[in-house]
Order: C-alpha cells, then structure tokens, then sequence
C-alpha cells in the first residue's frame, strides 16, 4: 500500500510541474493575459509584441473590437469604434469602425526602423480586407498597403518585403472568375 501512495504522489508531481502555464504581460503595473480572441462580455482581443514607434524598445499592441453580435457591411450596430491600443501611451490608438482579426506585426516593411501592423477587417462574406498601417515620424499612422483575399482559402502570409526590390512587397492576393477564387502572388509598392 505505501509503494503505490509513494508512487501516486510522484505522479501527481509530476503532472503539475509539467503543466503549460499562461502568458502573462506586464504592462503599466496591470496584468494582462496573452492570449489570441478572448472572448468576454467586453471585447475580443489580440496581443502582439513589436518596435511599433522605431525607439529600439518593445511594445505591445492590443486590439479591442467591440463585441456587438449584429454586423451590418461590417459596420457594428452601436456605432462604437474598435481600436488598437498600446502599452506605450505615446503611441496613439489605430481606431476603426470595423471589428479587427489577425492583429500582426508585419515587421519593417518600409526600411524606416519601425515595425508595420496589419489587419483583418472582419469579413461577412468570402472577400477578407487586410490592412498594413505604419506609424510616421510626426506620431500619425499611415496606412501602406490594402489586400483583398478569399476567406475560404487565407494565405499563410498575406504580405512579406521583396527582396529584389525595396518599397515594394509581395502580397498574396487572389483573382475571382465565376465565383471562384484563384490564389496569386504579386509585388506592388507600398504607400
């Protein structure tokens, strides 16, 4: 009987130490967990982590979109602006008045030295808009790039630098015939 407690007992050790524990943020001395689309009785939200102001220092980005359940051409009922918030509070917000998805730090996609964010706009139908904003040096963010994708089919990597070629990016993208959807790769050059 002792050789089986004694065994239970590692056991039980065992599965506790190896458990995954969550990602906690530490930002303006209030924790935030990490997490991609908690879904509460506020809002949904993503969490990435970047050089979004060009200062050499990490930043987290936070989008907020509004949980409202009736959609209309992806505008929300109540009129409440979604936005991206950072834990940098010089940084300004990102607002739209449509809900976000697939928050991403792009990376610098422009060479100024400043991470890019990109964007889902969220879909009501199969068209998917993603938007790439980047943050000017007067603290204005400037919107770089806009794509058009198949919802049934997103691509791994909706935009990445070209290499051969700087100021312009390769973005996946997709043409339509009948009703279906054809994936592409295209380079086109950034705002």
């Amino acid at each position: 009987m002792r050789n089986y407690l004694s065994i239970l007992i590692v056991l039980l050790m065992f599965g506790c130490i190896n458990r995954p524990q969550p990602s906690v943020i530490t930002a303006n001395t209030k924790l935030t967990k990490q997490t991609d689309l908690i879904v509460g009785a506020i809002y949904e939200r993503d969490t990435i982590q970047g050089d979004f102001n060009g200062d050499g220092k990490i930043e987290y980005a936070y989008s907020e979109s509004n949980p409202a359940e009736y959609y209309s051409l992806d505008e929300v009922d109540d009129g409440k602006l979604n936005n991206i918030t950072f834990s940098n509070p010089t940084i300004p917000a990102i607002e739209t008045k449509f809900q976000i998805e697939r928050l991403t730090n792009e990376g610098d996609l422009n060479g100024d030295g400043i991470d890019e964010i990109g964007f889902n706009k969220r879909a009501i139908s199969r068209i998917c808009g993603y938007t790439v904003y980047s943050l000017s040096r007067t603290n204005q963010w400037k919107e770089l790039l806009r794509v058009g994708y198949d919802a049934l089919n997103p691509p791994s990597d909706v935009c990445r630098p070209d290499p051969n070629r700087p100021g312009y990016v390769i973005v996946q993208t997709v043409e339509w015939e009948d009703g279906e959807s054809t994936p592409i790769e295209k380079t086109v050059k950034i705002k």
